[in-house]
C-alpha cells in the first residue's frame, strides 16, 4: 500500500518549500514555482508571511545579542584543566624522600578498595607454598618411642610401597624405573637400606600392575613390598 501524496492530504506541494524560499536556499526554477503558487494562493501566502517575521525576529535577537569575550572559551578551559589536574608545587616535590614515597605506597596499597584483592593474593601464595612443600619437600624422619622410624610433616596422597635396590644399581637406572611407575622417594636409605616410594592413587588394579613392573626389575630392584598401613 503506497503513501498518500501531499496533494491527497489537501497539502500543496508549493508550500513544503516555503521555510527554503524564505531563508533563500531554493533554486532559481524552485523559487518561481514557489511564486508563482504563493500569488495565486491566499493560505500559502499566509503561511509565508508568518514565517517571514520569525525569521525577522530572529535575525533580530541575534543581531541585538551581545558576542561573548574572545578570551572566555581559553579562560575555561584553563580552569577545567586546573581542576582536573592538580599539580603540586616544584618545592614540594623535591622534599618528597624515598621513606615518603614507600609510605604512601603501601598506604595506597591497604586503602578499603585494595585490601580485598590483596587478601586473596596473599591465600593463594600460601596455598601455593604449602602445596609445593607437600610434593616437593621430604618428609624428616625422626626417632620414635622405641627407636622406630617416624616421619613428620603433611603426610602425601598414595600408596606407599618399601623397596631395596641392588647394590651396583645406578642412579639413573633407579630414577628410570620410577619413572614408569610414576612413583619417587620420600624416605630412605633407611640402615637396612630400604627406601619409602610413594607410587600416585590407590586404584588396587594400577598399584597390581605398578608392584608388577618394580618386581620385573630384578636386575634393579631386590624387594618391592606394600608398607604397612
Amino acid at each position: 500500500m503506497s503513501e498518500p501524496s501531499p496533494s491527497e492530504l489537501g497539502v500543496h506541494e508549493s508550500a513544503l518549500l516555503l521555510p527554503w524560499f524564505v531563508t533563500d536556499r531554493l533554486s532559481p526554477e524552485e523559487r518561481d514555482r514557489v511564486r508563482i503558487h504563493v500569488e495565486s494562493c491566499a493560505l500559502c501566502r499566509e503561511e509565508l508571511a508568518e514565517l517571514t517575521q520569525q525569521r525577522d525576529l530572529l535575525r533580530s535577537a541575534y543581531t541585538e545579542q551581545a558576542p561573548p569575550p574572545r578570551d572566555l572559551m581559553p579562560a575555561i578551559l584553563s580552569k577545567v584543566k586546573a581542576a582536573a589536574m592538580p599539580t603540586r608545587e616544584p618545592s614540594q616535590r623535591r622534599t618528597r624522600s624515598t621513606t615518603d614515597i614507600v609510605e604512601e605506597w603501601f598506604r595506597n596499597l591497604l586503602r578499603p578498595r585494595w585490601v580485598p584483592a590483596f587478601a586473596t593474593v596473599l591465600i593463594a601464595l600460601q596455598a601455593g607454598l604449602l602445596w609445593w612443600v607437600s610434593v616437593h619437600a621430604p618428609a624428616q624422619p625422626a626417632s620414635g618411642p622405641g627407636g622406630e622410624v617416624v616421619e613428620r610433616g603433611i603426610p602425601p596422597q598414595g600408596t606407599r610401597v618399601i623397596v631395596v635396590f641392588n647394590a651396583n644399581t645406578t642412579a639413573d637406572q633407579i630414577r628410570t624405573l620410577l619413572g614408569n611407575v610414576h612413583g619417587r622417594i620420600i624416605d630412605g636409605p633407611r640402615p637396612d637400606g630400604r627406601y619409602m616410594v610413594l607410587l600416585p592413587g590407590g586404584d588396587p588394579a594400577t598399584l597390581d600392575q605398578s608392584m608388577a613392573v618394580l618386581r620385573a626389575r630384578s636386575n634393579v630392584v631386590e624387594l618391592a613390598e606394600r608398607a604397612n598401613p
